[in-house]
């Protein structure tokens, strides 16, 4: 008996698929793996459609749409070097093409804005602006300019924030003005210049922006604290409800019989001391800031804090933000768990 030869069924990332973006005219999706493999699928065919490898260890990806460039190939790539690379990709001719290993990806620019890992990148709503957020604790912001070929980013400049970067928000109607969450807890709001200012000619350094800051600070021990302190109380008065029913009916059953009236319903019992208010010693990640509206942010936090969506207002609303959220949101069945995406 012949064994047959083994045959290849699909081709997918070598690990973790570290971001992804679809194209706005097409039912075309970008992933980016760690391994610094990037595939093109055409979603509604359900086929990979081309593959393109990097000498490098993937982080972030954002695909331009056709007002940027009309063609809507243009794709900028982030990586854990800390570079930025600007794509073209031939995807029409890949989709039409059954050869996912045809040379379809032309490198168009390369810039490197930071000393690490690049770990957040992101465009405004009019992709104006692109924004890349660093392990080295800076925000990157590029003007993304039309060529008569391509479009190239352009250096605006960067600000420095308190920790490495962990997530980026724009503000909904605020073209400029981003939201970015932080390594250790802190928040910081800042609106970015939409082209490069005459100072930065010796420094990207964009002084003449004011930073609007605030650190979260860790509330759930407290929260679960108070969520048995109420359980008890409540347990207590439902035991309390409990006896006096029994003691009514024992005197329906015992008319002449004598009975404390008030010592029957104490419910003295020893009870566990309330748990000890822990806080984290390394203060946890955010993992999303998002504007609920004008006025409310809210964030999800990693490690302990997770499983809650924690509530403040916007530093544009209030010059000094206390430390602790004004609401903690438990959200049902996650208490510990970690919410990294959410739509509302």
């Amino acid at each position: 008996m012949n064994a047959e030869l083994p045959q290849k069924i699909f081709t997918c990332h070598e690990g973790a698929i570290v971001d992804m973006d679809n194209a706005t005219w097409g039912p075309f999706i970008a992933t980016l793996g760690k391994a610094g493999q990037l595939h093109v699928y055409n979603y509604l065919e359900k086929k990979l459609i081309l593959e393109h490898k990097f000498n490098d260890t993937g982080s972030q990806i954002v695909w331009f749409p056709c007002h940027v460039e009309a063609t809507g190939s243009t794709l900028a790539c982030a990586f854990q070097s800390g570079i930025v690379r600007i794509i073209t990709v031939a995807i029409s001719t890949a989709n039409f093409v059954n050869n996912i290993k045809g040379d379809y990806v032309r490198l168009i620019q390369v810039m490197k804005p930071h000393k690490t890992a690049i770990m957040a990148m992101s465009s405004n709503p009019s992709y104006s602006l692109l924004v890349t957020g660093g392990e080295d604790s800076t925000i990157f912001s590029f003007a993304i300019t039309m060529t008569e070929t391509y479009p190239v980013i352009v250096p605006i400049g960067f600000i420095t924030v308190p920790s490495g970067v962990t997530c980026l928000t724009w503000k909904p109607q605020y073209e400029t003005t981003l939201l970015i969450g932080c390594l250790q807890g802190e928040c910081v709001e800042v609106t970015l210049p939409n082209m490069p200012r005459p100072y930065t000619i010796s420094s990207y350094e964009l002084v003449e922006c004011q930073l609007k800051a605030f650190k979260f600070n860790s509330v759930k021990s407290i929260i679960r604290r108070e969520l048995i302190r109420l359980n008890r109380k409540r347990e207590r008065k439902e035991k309390e409800a409990k006896r006096r029913d029994e003691l009514m009916q024992l005197v329906a059953d015992a008319s002449e019989m004598e009975i404390d009236e008030e010592s029957p319903f104490d419910v003295e019992e020893d009870e566990e001391p309330l748990p000890q208010i822990y806080v984290p010693e390394i203060p946890n990640k955010v993992l999303i800031a998002q504007y609920i509206n004008h006025n409310i942010i809210w964030l999800s936090m990693a490690g302990f804090d997770a499983g809650y969506m924690y509530e403040y207002p916007s530093p544009e609303m209030t010059e000094i933000i206390g430390t602790e959220p004004v609401r903690s949101i438990i959200i049902y069945d996650a208490d510990d768990t970690e919410i990294r995406s959410c739509l509302f």
